[in-house]
């Protein structure tokens, strides 16, 4: 039934185009304004094109939240949608003003009836409370099932929150695997480098298996699985292999406080959106080498005698050195702070303290 709407209606927009363009284009003006309300909307032309298509020239839609110009968009009777050369620009859309215009965004995302669309030369720009990034590229969506068909689109740099990504590059096929590369993702202090993925794009979800990266001078191996309708979010499951302690230390600026020698490996899982990380868990384990802790903040171990119940005098010298055979540490998060429980096992005995730090998962929010 839409469907033979939709092709009525296409069969009428390209008899007014003939016999009276002005009136069409009016229309075409009419619509939008009824979905882009406060905004002013502009159309050069509008024209039949061959293959049979209606093609609308030099579109643009301003208001004080954003910004969209576009070349050409033209539309047939298969309910397919090729837009050229679209221009966007997102200044004042936040997390608070989708919230608000939840149901508009939804019932207009209801009425766009094409089945496919093509979106070519891309330039989307966009600087919000939220989101800061430069998107360019070219892609094909399947509108009817929620599904990106191909992809080959890069940014230099994305910013949401606390997190952080440089040179990022998504290329997808509709006839193979496709690849996800990001030179840098930052996370507060958390620095991971050279992430690969392959890509398997489904309906609503993005699946990135096996996803490689490189952290803490150890590895990382695992998947990702990314929803893309009703909002963006992701869910993951991480192995870690031979990450150095002594790196964590530094990346983390806690060379004044501590220092560690060692290989860690474990897993962790994470879930999470655009504003960050709402879930962690896991665990790691060191190598049969062993390694060494040494702690030096007075506050630290004060807080450690506290938690163990134990004298100060004999936290300080369990800890002025402490090799050990085999250490445990367990991750959690509850609300922005990461806890931390921790088991080691040394010649000096047995050691097992928590560890909480303090809005490691802060997003600005």
């Amino acid at each position: 039934m839409v469907k033979k709407i939709l092709i009525i209606f296409f069969l009428l927009l390209l008899l007014l185009a003939f016999f009276s363009p002005r009136i069409a284009t009016w229309q075409v003006q009419r619509t939008l304004r009824h979905h882009f309300k406060d905004a002013d909307i502009s159309i050069g032309s509008l024209s039949i094109e061959r293959p049979l298509s209606a093609a609308l020239s030099n579109i643009e839609i301003k208001n004080r939240l954003y910004e969209i110009k576009i070349k050409k968009v033209s539309f047939d009777a298969t309910l397919k949608m090729v837009v050229l050369e679209p221009h966007v620009k997102l200044k004042g859309l936040s997390k608070e003003w989708f919230s608000k215009n939840k149901p508009a965004v939804k019932n207009l995302s209801n009425k766009i009836l094409f089945r496919t669309i093509e979106i070519r030369d891309l330039d989307l720009q966009c600087k919000t409370p939220d989101l800061i990034t430069d998107v360019h590229g070219s892609l094909e969506l399947d509108l009817q099932n929620v599904r990106i068909n191909s992809a080959s689109l890069s940014s230099d740099s994305l910013k949401a929150g606390e997190l952080s990504l440089e040179y990022i590059v998504l290329d997808i096929s509709n006839v193979a695997a496709g690849k996800l590369s990001i030179g840098k993702l930052s996370y507060n202090k958390l620095k991971i480098k050279d992430i690969q993925g392959k890509v398997i794009a489904g309906n609503k979800t993005l699946r990135i298996e096996p996803l490689t990266a490189s952290v803490i001078n150890g590895n990382v191996n695992g998947f990702l699985n990314v929803t893309i309708a009703d909002g963006f979010a992701y869910q993951a499951a991480f192995n870690l292999s031979a990450l150095d302690m002594d790196t964590i230390t530094k990346d983390f600026d806690l060379e004044k406080k501590m220092s560690a020698e060692g290989k860690l490996a474990g897993k962790i899982n994470l879930r999470g959106d655009l504003s960050g990380i709402k879930e962690l868990s896991g665990g790691l384990s060191s190598s049969e080498a062993g390694g060494n802790l040494i702690i030096r903040d007075q506050d630290f171990l004060n807080y450690l005698a506290q938690n163990v119940h134990q004298p100060i005098e004999l936290v300080e010298a369990g800890f002025k050195e402490y090799p050990f055979d085999s250490a445990t540490v367990s991750l959690g998060m509850h609300g922005q702070d990461l806890n931390l429980v921790v088991s080691l096992n040394g010649q000096k005995g047995k050691r097992n303290f928590d560890i909480k730090l303090h809005d490691v998962f802060y997003n600005g929010g």
